[in-house]
This record gives structure tokens, sequence and C-alpha cells, in this order.
């Protein structure tokens, strides 16, 4: 099929069809991130959002059904976290969970076939992860071939069925800091063949036990992004914060609320009880989790307060006139004379 500019500059442009607006456009997306930096989270988090029809990081979504392969876990896994992201969720009739799929060109693609012929809206494919597809490369294939070749008629099949399909995959391992932006996505392991065939590309920057991130999007088609995230100790939701402004704004809004109790110092868990108007009960199990997850310590027996690090983000330090007393002086003694 051929076609002259002057067709092409006397038809309307069709704007990209997007499945979450401005991140995951129909076609191929690969989403990478470093283990263990919550990027299964990121995606089921994107599929009940689909699959529901409402924002995902306050973005619009396309609602539809989705096809979930995830390779690396079984049913307990993904059902507890589906319930650690929240007690109910509606839509879930419209996700599908595989646990065991065949390799590109072995059988992948006609399960996705089978699916989206049974799929009432196919709108979103999620394979977790893609080394699990992955057939390998055949003996003395370069790199880049054998990637665009595994990938492109992946890619076209996503096209040609008006579907968004996002692989999750991994970034190479780094040094002690993170490249600039400009380099992350060529830290996408297969890189070039991965950006050479995918629509769009998504990179989360997450330190180990840091609770927020950076996301990196790119595309052809659209217009580029970096997006602060934050991910809830808790929940595991990821959503999108200016933590300079809102350093609470990651979490919950329970545990928003624990924490706010603690910034007024050292409290003893009756106290952290009034303040929150819970149970005693109910605040210790709060206290346990955030003790367990590193953001609340124990400083004596029943008293609890910030953790160091977190103590130093939210507790704004003391601003005083030069020269002027900031406090008590502990050494000071009392030497008045008595009458």
């Amino acid at each position: 099929m051929s076609v002259t500019a002057a067709d092409l500059m006397a038809a309307p442009i069709t704007p990209v069809p997007f499945v979450i607006d401005q991140l995951v456009p129909h076609g191929l997306t690969v989403l990478a991130a470093k283990p263990k930096a919550g990027k299964s989270f990121f995606v089921l988090q994107a599929a009940l959002a689909v699959a529901q029809g409402v924002p995902f990081l306050g973005r619009d979504t396309d609602q539809g059904d989705v096809l979930y392969l995830a390779l690396e876990d079984g049913e307990r896994r993904i059902q507890w976290r589906l319930h650690q992201m929240g007690p109910a969720h509606s839509g879930l009739h419209r996700i599908t969970f595989e646990f065991d799929a065949g390799k590109l060109g072995g059988g992948l693609e006609a399960a996705l076939d089978a699916w989206h012929a049974s799929a009432d809206r196919p709108r979103l494919v999620v394979i977790d992860t893609y080394g699990r597809i992955d057939p390998g490369p055949k003996r003395g294939q370069p790199e880049y071939g054998h990637v665009t070749s595994v990938l492109g008629p992946l890619q076209q099949w996503a096209l040609q069925h008006e579907v968004a399909i996002v692989i999750v995959h991994h970034l190479r391992k780094g040094g002690e800091g993170e490249m600039p932006a400009a380099d992350v996505f060529e830290r996408i392991l297969g890189s070039q063949g991965m950006l050479g065939i995918a629509d769009a590309a998504l990179c989360i920057l997450r330190v180990r036990l840091e609770l927020t991130a950076e996301l990196h999007v790119t595309s052809r088609d659209f217009e580029e992004a970096e997006l602060a995230l934050a991910i809830d100790a808790e929940t595991r939701l990821w959503s999108v914060t200016t933590l300079r402004n809102d350093p609470l704004a990651r979490f919950a809004d329970r545990r928003r609320e624990l924490l706010e109790a603690l910034m007024l110092g050292p409290s003893r868990l009756k106290d952290i009880a009034q303040r929150l108007g819970i149970t005693d009960s109910n605040a210790n199990q709060h206290l346990n989790k955030a003790v367990r997850d590193g953001l609340v310590v124990k400083t004596s027996r029943g008293v609890y307060a910030l953790e160091e690090h977190l103590e130093q983000q939210l507790v704004p330090p003391v601003v005083t006139r030069e020269g002027e007393d900031t406090g008590i002086d502990e050494d000071a003694q009392d030497t008045a004379s008595p009458i």
C-alpha cells in the first residue's frame, strides 16, 4: 500500500488511541524497573483501573477487559496482592489471570487470540515478565535482531486488535547512583531492540526501601513525561505526589493520621489512640505495622516515635532569629539565694 504526501496532508489526523491516557497507547508498552521496585503492583493497579474504568495516576482509562499473565506468580500471591490493595474491587470479572503461557512463537499468540475472541471488550494485556515468554535468540543472532524479530509480531497483533500490551521487564544493574533521566531508557535490558519496537516505554526508578520513585515515560507518538510517584507502605498503591510540598502524600489516610500524630513527638499508645479516635487495640495494630515497615520505632515500653530518617523529612527544623535562645539550657542551675 502506498500513499502520497498530498493524500496524507489532506486526510484528518487521527489522535493516538490510549488505554491509559498519555501513558499506555494501543500497541506495545515496555515497563522496566529494578527487582522489588513495585512494578508488579504498578501493573496490577493499572489493570484494576482499566477494568473499573477509573483513572490511574490521575489519567483517564478506556474501560474494558484485561488479560493478566502472571507468569512469575501463583494464585495465592495474586490473591494476597488484591486483598492488600483494598478490601473490595469492582470490575474484577473483567480481569482474567493466567499463570502459564507459551513462548512467543510457541503458543502465546494462540492464547491471545482465544482471549480476544472470548472477551466482551478487550483492552489490555499485561505480561509479567518478558523473560518468561522470550524464546531466546537463535545461535549467533545479535540481541537487537532477536528482540525485534520476536516482539515485532506481538506489537503488530496489538495494533491490529486495538489492544494495549504492557510487558514487564528489568533494568540493567547500575552503580550507586541513578543515571541521568536522558540515559534512563538505555538501562532497559535489550534496550535498542525494545525501544525500536515499543510504542511507549516506562521506567520506574526507585531506591530500595524508599517509598518514593520517578516514572519516566517516552514514546514516538506522544509527549514525554517524568512523574514523581509514591508507593504506600501498607496498601502498595502507587500515586502521583509532590513530596517536597507534602511529604505525607504517599501514605493512605489512616497511616497518614498516625504519622501526623507522631510528628508532635514521642507518644504513648493511649495518647496516640485518643488523637486518632480509635481503640488502644486498633492503634496497637497500626503501630506494629508501621514499626515493621520501618516508619516508626519503639523508644521504650509503650512509647513510639517516628523513625529518624522519616522524622527529618516530616518535622521541619525550628527557625529562630539569630542569637535568640532556642530552648532551655539543661546545664543551667537555679543559683538564686533564698531570702
